[in-house]
């Protein structure tokens, strides 16, 4: 959009015109429903930051910005949320693999969160 809103003369810096395009070859705007915040909530005896770490590695390579136990009024359950650094890929594939793993079934949930950079989180 704002490249209709230039006037046809264009932006000059230091003496030279500006080429201004739409960007055909970078990344849309991410409008899913992903954020890399992955909320989980499983049996006590399952629920450790370094098994999770290890089987999150089997499937991507990975960075955390924080990782912490939250609040669960299940009895035997525990709930963990684990924020990665940047949203391409790294909570989607860990997402997936878990879902798809059948040793999980009935066992772990997990969803998405909010992301802590998303309007409104603070």
């Amino acid at each position: 959009m704002l490249a209709q809103a230039l006037s046809p003369e264009g932006i000059r810096l230091g003496g030279h015109r500006l080429l201004i395009r739409y960007n055909g070859d970078g990344y849309y705007r991410y409008e899913g429903n992903c954020t890399r915040v992955l909320l989980m909530e499983v049996s006590e005896e399952i629920m450790t930051f370094e098994f999770w770490e290890e089987y999150f590695g089997r499937y991507c390579v990975f960075e955390l910005e924080s990782k912490e136990f939250l609040d669960c009024d299940k009895i035997g359950k525990t709930k963990m949320m684990f924020t990665f650094t940047r949203v391409d890929g790294q909570a989607k594939s860990c997402h997936q693999a878990i879902c798809r793993d059948r040793l999980f079934c009935g066992e772990v949930s997990v969803q998405f969160g909010g992301d802590p950079c998303d309007e409104g989180a603070h």
